[in-house]
């Protein structure tokens, strides 16, 4: 992420900070548990794939790949 990016990125946040505030809204932040310590949220297998996928290359369009196979004919089992 460039300088550029984060501080757009910032800026985005800050209005909708902003949006929400306007409307008596506000981010629920970290979620608790019964006794008040901090749940740490668990990510599914897919879930992981997805966000290393995304890391490992942000611009990347694999995430948005959808492709179909119809295969005929008689399988070969060698």
């Amino acid at each position: 992420m460039t300088e550029t990016d984060i501080r757009a990125e910032d800026a985005r946040l800050e209005l909708l900070r902003r949006k929400l505030a306007e409307r008596g809204l506000q981010s629920q932040g970290q979620a608790q548990a019964g006794d008040g310590t901090p749940v740490v949220p668990v990510l599914s297998d897919g879930q992981r794939r997805m966000w290393f996928v995304q890391t490992a290359e942000p611009e990347g369009a694999l995430l948005n790949v959808c492709v179909s196979f119809v295969i005929t004919g008689a399988l070969d089992h060698q």
